[in-house]
């Protein structure tokens, strides 16, 4: 199992929480990530962006190209950074981590700003 799943799967354990009452709160979670804003620019437009490979493989945080990002690792991003020339574009993760930050360091932020740590559920 990986570490995603196990982290998706103890917060469904801890919390006493189904399928439905875990995408519940998965929307929660990140309708609070949506209203920060943007890790980069500061700006509030922005969308979420599902952290995968880059730092986060540096730190044991893995997972094959067909398994589905963890919702618990998103980041607000304006759109420009996300898409197209951005992280999940054009550009590549470790290219885009060395211009504008790790994705790690800016999980932590957010973590911080949520009020969760969506690394020790």
């Amino acid at each position: 199992m990986s570490l995603i799943a196990a982290i998706e799967r103890k917060a469904c354990v801890v919390w006493g929480i189904g399928s439905t009452a875990a995408e519940a709160l998965s929307e929660a979670r990140a309708e609070r990530v949506r209203n920060l804003p943007c890790v980069v620019t500061g700006r509030s437009d922005v969308t979420l962006h599902h952290c995968h490979s880059g730092s986060l493989g540096d730190h044991g945080i893995k997972r094959g190209g067909s398994q589905r990002p963890s919702d618990w690792l998103v980041i607000p991003l304006v759109l420009e950074l996300h898409v197209g020339n951005g992280i999940d574009g054009s550009i590549g993760v470790r290219t885009w981590e060395k211009e504008h930050g790790t994705q790690m360091d800016h999980l932590k932020k957010v973590f911080q700003q949520v009020g969760y740590n969506g690394f020790h559920i």
